[in-house]
């Protein structure tokens, strides 16, 4: 969200917001122009807001009732709304340019929540009371999400984050639809989702009877079966974010929870076959 703090309207047309800035990584860059998506125009009022949307096209943004200047949409070159998600990146500077490429205002993701202390969780704020209600650490690693809620829930574009608060680098899991997530993923009240983090791991895992809303399939971004090991730290905190990124449920995992043997960080990382017993 961009603000006009000042006290004269601001004209963002031309603008410019790139990504990576910190980053070896190629940086994208979303030009504030007139396009279909975003006819214009782009100009805040003294004390209002911008929403921009870097990936509005994958789901749960009503694109055609929110409009300019309140609302601009990331595009594809071709012109496309944009679906691949931006900011999955902790501690990725965002910047937005001016028309002469000058930096008027910068922000870092994921890194400026996740580095200090685990955000506390007002289960008032909570929609439809979704909870983590356990984490298993032996294989297969999973968690259980229910809806305590009096309503249905979709967690469709939700995505589950660890690592939470430590400096190591986060694994983050997109709930979205895939060839092993086909859909929906739709919680009822009172009804859980067993959420697989390394499935790969256990020969037998059995896929077949593991179908949504009721299970979760852990992937790579490749979309492949995850085979290696996330819930492995003692302390570890892991949540469940919205679609909007703020957390609604979070763990601590201890390392040997769900009456596992707690494994050591290099068996932890070896596939099954090549574990000691």
């Amino acid at each position: 969200m961009i603000t006009n703090a000042g006290g004269t309207t601001a004209d963002l047309d031309g603008y410019c917001i790139k990504d990576n800035l910190n980053k070896t990584a190629k940086s994208n860059q979303f030009l504030l122009e007139v396009s279909k998506h975003n006819p214009g125009p782009f100009t805040i009022a003294p004390n209002e807001s911008m929403t921009f949307w870097f990936s509005a096209g994958r789901g749960g943004v009503d694109t055609k009732s929110s409009k300019n200047p309140q609302n601009v949409y990331a595009t594809t070159k071709s012109g496309s709304i944009r679906k691949q998600a931006v900011l999955n990146d902790d501690g990725d500077k965002v910047a937005l340019f001016d028309t002469k490429d000058k930096v008027v205002c910068e922000i870092v993701t994921g890194a400026a929540d996740d580095a200090t202390e685990p955000e506390e969780v007002d289960e008032q704020d909570a929609p439809n009371a979704i909870s983590i209600t356990s984490i298993t650490s032996s294989d297969p690693e999973n968690m259980v999400i229910t809806n305590q809620g009096g309503t249905a829930i979709d967690l469709q574009d939700y995505s589950v984050v660890d690592n939470v608060g430590k400096s190591k680098e986060s694994n983050r899991f997109a709930l979205t639809k895939g060839k092993l997530n086909p859909g929906p993923f739709v919680l009822q009240p009172g009804k859980s989702m067993t959420f697989w983090f390394s499935p790969g791991r256990s020969d037998d895992f059995d896929f077949d009877s593991k179908k949504n809303p009721q299970h979760f399939i852990g992937t790579t971004k490749s979309g492949a079966i995850r085979k290696q090991a996330v819930v492995n730290d003692d302390g570890d905190v892991i949540v469940l974010k919205d679609v909007q990124g703020k957390t609604v449920a979070q763990i601590v995992a201890d390392g040997k929870s769900g009456g596992g043997k707690k494994r050591s960080q290099q068996q932890a990382d070896l596939p099954p076959s090549k574990r000691t017993r």
